[in-house]
């Protein structure tokens, strides 16, 4: 497969990813009513993901090393997984979709996420902030159409359900991608890990999982929070994970402009940094445009984080072990992912979602403490930052 014709199924993967996600925001309000769910039960089944999405991720990254065809398969899974949720009508059929959602969806990010890196290590070039912001971009489109459609009285159901055929259909392209750039080596048993290395997958692990209480956390209660504080209309609403979506790409796109001019860390800790008082604004706001505001601050600092980490992670892992040193990162990431919206669920059935939304304020000032993780030097292929593909946030979700 050729750079461009690989590099623009890369993007195609984590557009779809995006595309499923922004849909599945929008939609979770309606979700909500329909399955007559509350906030604190509505976080734990979000949480539940991490039932199937843990052990599925871990089992993929170690497949992903042996045998490329694991992306044609989570592919595949997700696809069919995609629109579960907004056929659900009780509290458990949403658990149960959600369960096959999160497998889906864990076995594909991290399919997708070492192709993405295989391809820079290959064709010795920068694809991974693209493809995040891309990731970004289509959260935004998919947020947005969601709203649009369902404010038309199309059912969410089936716009899910179209993208989820798109990539049943496409799962044989994006199959060839983890094979492209495999090098020599791809196939064979991995040796034993370096304890240097392990350190590497905890403190990256460690600081997506951070990262990922935020920007879930947000991307999944924007909208009910601009609608049960702020009394907006279900249009409306939609643009609180659009307004999030959309300063991830133009962070991430940002990012990418001065990945050469500033460090990793540096880069991260500013973004951390912005983050805070984005989630202080959204937290205490009295009207919609604060809010949004606010959203908009957050989702462009917050942005940053995992790009840096995930691409510091495919850096540091040998050659052919990208899917696992990836794998056992993001696992760890998937903490966060669940977490977040879990937190603010349960903060919010005991306090008030305000207070649900103002602890992510708390994992941001984290991400920023932690910074300087992603400076340390992996055991493999030098200081992270050093040559075209590692120099700065070059990585989406």
């Amino acid at each position: 497969m050729s750079q461009r014709t690989s590099s623009r199924w890369v993007v195609w993967g984590f557009s779809a990813l995006g595309l499923v996600w922004g849909m599945y925001a929008a939609a979770l309000p309606d979700i909500q009513r329909r399955t007559g769910v509350s906030d604190p039960l509505l976080g734990a089944a979000m949480a539940s993901m991490s039932v199937t999405a843990l052990p599925v991720m871990t089992a993929a990254g170690r497949l992903g090393v042996r045998r490329p065809g694991i992306l044609t398969a989570s592919t595949v899974l997700f696809g069919i997984a995609a629109p579960l949720a907004a056929y659900a009508r009780s509290p458990v059929a949403l658990f149960a979709a959600l369960l096959a959602v999160g497998g889906g969806s864990a076995a594909f990010d991290v399919g997708i996420n070492t192709a993405a890196a295989r391809h820079e290590r290959h064709f010795s070039v920068s694809i991974m902030n693209r493809s995040h912001a891309s990731f970004s971009l289509f959260l935004l489109v998919g947020s947005l159409s969601m709203g649009a459609l369902f404010s038309l009285g199309v059912p969410v159901a089936l716009p899910l359900t179209v993208v989820g055929v798109a990539l049943v259909a496409t799962a044989p392209f994006l199959g060839r991608l983890v094979g492209t750039g495999s090098g020599p080596g791809s196939h064979s048993r991995r040796p034993p890990v370096a304890r240097a290395l392990r350190k590497v997958v905890v403190r990256a692990g460690s600081i997506v999982a951070l990262a990922l209480v935020v920007e879930n956390g947000l991307q999944q209660w924007s909208a009910i929070f601009l609608e049960r504080q702020l009394f907006a209309s279900p249009a409306v609403a939609s643009l609180g994970p659009a307004t999030l979506a959309a300063a991830a790409v133009a962070g991430r796109g940002a990012a990418h402009g001065v990945r050469r001019r500033v460090r990793p860390h540096v880069l991260l800790r500013i973004g951390a940094g912005l983050a805070v008082p984005g989630v202080v604004a959204l937290a205490t706001a009295q009207l919609t445009v604060v809010a949004l505001a606010g959203l908009a601050l957050a989702g462009a600092g917050i942005s940053v984080a995992s790009p840096v980490v995930v691409s510091y992670a495919g850096r540091s892992a040998e050659p052919g072990q990208e899917a696992r040193t990836i794998s056992d990162s993001t696992a760890i990431g998937y903490v966060g992912l669940f977490g977040g919206p879990a937190a603010v669920g349960t903060v919010s059935g005991m306090i008030g979602l305000r207070a649900g939304v103002a602890l992510l304020g708390l994992a941001a000032l984290a991400v920023a403490v932690l910074a300087g993780v992603v400076q340390t030097r992996p055991s493999c292929d030098g200081p992270v930052g050093d040559g075209p593909v590692g120099d700065g946030p070059v990585s989406e979700g």
